[in-house]
Parts: C-alpha cells; sequence; structure tokens
C-alpha cells in the first residue's frame, strides 16, 4: 500500500499526480484530500521515494508542491 500526502499543510491537489518507483509507475491521479492510498504490484523494497517533487514526477506541472511517500506493505 502506497499512501501520498501532500506536504505544506495543502488540502488536496489536481494534477495528476505520477512517479516512479524503481521499474513501476505509479499513477496517483487527483485528490479531494490531502492524502490517498493505493495499492501497487511489482514495488521493490525500498524503491520508492521519500518525497515526490517538480524534480522527480512524471509531469509536466511547474509548480512547487510536494508530497511524501510511505509504503505500508510490500505488494510485490
Amino acid at each position: 500500500l502506497v499512501t501520498v500526502t501532500r506536504g505544506g499543510g495543502g488540502n488536496d491537489w489536481g494534477m495528476n499526480l505520477q512517479f516512479a518507483c524503481n521499474h513501476a509507475q505509479v499513477n496517483v491521479g487527483t485528490s479531494g484530500s490531502a492524502s490517498k492510498s493505493l495499492y501497487v504490484h511489482n514495488l521493490i523494497p525500498g524503491g520508492c521515494p521519500s518525497t515526490v517533487n517538480q524534480a522527480n514526477w512524471n509531469s509536466v506541472e511547474t509548480n512547487s508542491d510536494y508530497f511524501y511517500v510511505t509504503v505500508s506493505s510490500n505488494c510485490y
């Protein structure tokens, strides 16, 4: 289970958030709340970044948002 939480006190996000956890593409999408969880198969333990921002998300967005990523179980 991968949980993404918006940093900086934001309550939601409208961008189509996507990032890589090693070879797995994580498609989080938008969220109407400050966090969103989803199951991602084929994750390599330790392969997800702890923070996702403009430097490592797979998007053309150029804002200053950032997100914390936690993996609470290994779905591989």
